[in-house]
């Protein structure tokens, strides 16, 4: 994390659904510039844990893997809804 430079570049090119997720405590990436890394990536969704540093997945396991599997759940409707279309 000490070698990021501006990743903005690579940022604006992702292009598919992207979750982040950020602990309100990380100072590594602290929360605002972790915003507005998201705001550079086109469909994504941002997710804050609460009393939560830069280790999220081993700070607030349970709270990151809720918040995972309603992305990936919410990615398979959206995934279903565009194959009906497609049948049309």
């Amino acid at each position: 994390c000490n070698n990021y430079k501006s990743g903005k570049e690579s940022l604006e090119k992702i292009n598919c659904p992207t979750l982040c997720i950020f602990g309100d405590l990380d100072k590594m990436v602290p929360l605002k510039v972790g915003n507005k890394m998201s705001e550079l990536i086109k469909n994504s969704e941002t997710k804050v844990i609460t009393d939560c540093g830069h280790m999220i997945i081993f700070e607030k396991a349970f709270e990151m893997r809720k918040i995972v599997k309603e992305f990936i759940l919410k990615l398979k409707k959206w995934k279903n809804l565009l194959l009906l279309n497609e049948e049309d």
